[in-house]
């Protein structure tokens, strides 16, 4: 137990596509908030959404999804985005944020820099995304911009590989991507949680111990483990020896 850290007690919670408390109220998803239009909408559907999680409990919301689903092929994206404009992506994530503050919960940009532009589901694989880094700074950054602007307090990582941005790291691992370009030119200062560790896209090339240190040495504050079959204790010790060694 931290003196000044207090517990954070998050779970996904995107509205209609990933719902993770059991009987919560049902009602429009991003896809949906996006097509209507109405940001106040998305602030009042994210503050309700916010105000049930207070009630479980919980005061960590994984939401709201900031990806731009620009490829038709997206496998796991789709209804998850607010739609395919950066622009209106990025004016209804930062209404979601500013609603789930309301009601005293944080929240989560995800899955940065972005996952609307690939065609294989990191659950699965190891996606690439291959476009232009101005590309990538005016499509899928643009709604972290907004969301960051609007006072998110976690991003989470994404394993995939953006090959303008770093070739030989997925963002998870690259210090280009979350120093240099979250931290210093976006200017985040929250919290920094992977994406889930136990994904194919990490599992199929790289031992859970190497992955975990490599994800704290390029600037991951919390390690998302959702899996039980993880060595959780063997892990934990390996973090202990990376922040030990710097």
């Amino acid at each position: 137990r931290g003196d000044s850290l207090p517990l954070l007690l998050g779970v996904d919670q995107e509205g209609t596509w990933s719902v993770m408390a059991e009987d919560s109220h049902p009602g429009p998803g991003n896809l949906a908030l996006g097509s209507a239009g109405n940001l106040a909408l998305t602030q009042q559907r994210y503050h309700d959404i916010a105000q049930e999680l207070r009630q479980c409990g919980l005061n960590l919301v994984f939401s709201p999804c900031a990806d731009v689903n620009t490829n038709p092929l997206n496998a796991i994206i789709g209804m998850r985005s607010f739609g395919t404009d950066p622009k209106d992506v990025g004016e209804h994530v930062a209404a979601a944020v500013k609603g789930a503050k309301s009601a005293g919960v944080l929240t989560t940009l995800k899955h940065f820099p972005g996952h609307g532009d690939t065609k294989i589901d990191s659950h699965r694989d190891l996606p690439t995304v291959s476009r232009s880094k101005a590309d990538v700074w005016s499509i899928d950054l643009a709604p972290f911009r907004e969301g960051i602007k609007a006072g998110v307090d976690v991003v989470m990582t994404s394993h995939i590989l953006f090959e303008a941005l770093d070739s030989e790291n997925p963002a998870t691992f690259s210090k280009i991507i979350l120093q240099e370009i979250l931290r210093e030119k976006l200017g985040f200062q929250g919290v920094v949680i992977s994406d889930s560790m136990n994904m194919h896209a990490l599992r199929k090339y790289y031992k859970p111990v190497d992955a975990a240190v490599a994800a704290l040495s390029a600037g991951v504050d919390l390690i998302m483990l959702a899996e039980e079959h993880y060595d959780h204790d063997g892990d934990y010790q390996n973090r202990q020896r990376a922040l030990i060694e710097g």
